[in-house]
């Protein structure tokens, strides 16, 4: 059904990011051939940015973050909070198109982590890694763990399972805006925990909150609307919430 979605010809026009589009893009990307880890290299405006990919399913969030742009343009933003860092994609574009901008990048697996730390490194004391899940309290969560990493979580049906230490989010935020007046950007892409997330955020937490980024629908979003963010879902499945006046 591919050849039905627009979001892919769209993808198409936008993979002139990629450098190597011959050996990323369209053999790995779209053909699924090739060996791995991959340096993935890609042009945003006049920065270079390269991501080590570990299978196809990396490439997917690659071009979802990179040529889709699910995350917006944040070239003003200060800070930002990563829910569900994964291997670093999501991180490594923040870094890039908002040169200013510090990341505070929160994952559980250990596997990740280290894949993580490679692919931001370059970004030095920028980058704040914090290896925990996120959750509605301070616990010990069960994850379901397949092999690409990539839909790890709560929710996973995996016959892998492992136990993450999770931290409540409250705590989370507050050490974040402890060291700056607000977020400007919240991420949430944690496989399943994400109803639990927000709905245990106060209000005084979402009121310095300026953008927030969900993927999947496991929450509610009555419940940021409520705070007065304005709602959308993108055709790459990431919800949208913003302000209207942008404060």
């Amino acid at each position: 059904m591919a050849p039905l979605r627009p979001v892919h010809y769209w993808s198409l026009v936008r993979s002139t990011r990629w450098r190597d589009w011959q050996a990323g893009f369209l053999r790995r990307y779209v053909l699924g051939r090739g060996h791995y880890p991959y340096l993935c290299q890609m042009k945003v405006g006049l920065r270079s940015v390269d991501v080590m990919t570990y299978c196809q399913e990396d490439l997917f969030t690659v071009n979802e973050v990179f040529a889709l742009e699910c995350y917006g343009r944040l070239e003003g933003a200060r800070t930002i909070v990563d829910l569900g860092a994964n291997i670093g994609v999501a991180a490594s574009y923040f870094l890039a198109v908002a040169p200013h901008s510090a990341v505070y990048c929160v994952e559980p697996l250990e596997t990740n982590l280290q894949r993580l730390a490679v692919n931001t490194a370059s970004y030095g004391d920028r980058v704040k890694i914090l290896p925990c899940a996120a959750y509605s309290s301070d616990c010990e969560l069960e994850f379901g763990v397949e092999s690409t990493g990539r839909y790890s979580g709560i929710n996973c049906k995996s016959k892998r399972r492992v136990k993450v230490i999770a931290r409540d989010i409250r705590t989370i935020l507050r050490e974040v805006l402890a060291n700056s007046d607000r977020i400007d950007l919240l991420k949430i892409d944690i496989e399943g925990a994400e109803g639990a997330v927000v709905t245990s955020i106060p209000s005084e937490i979402f009121c310095r909150i300026g953008e927030i980024y969900i993927e999947g629908d496991a929450f509610e979003p009555e419940k940021i609307k409520a705070e007065g963010f304005l709602h959308r879902h993108s055709f790459t499945g990431v919800h949208r919430f913003w302000r209207e006046s942008g404060k």
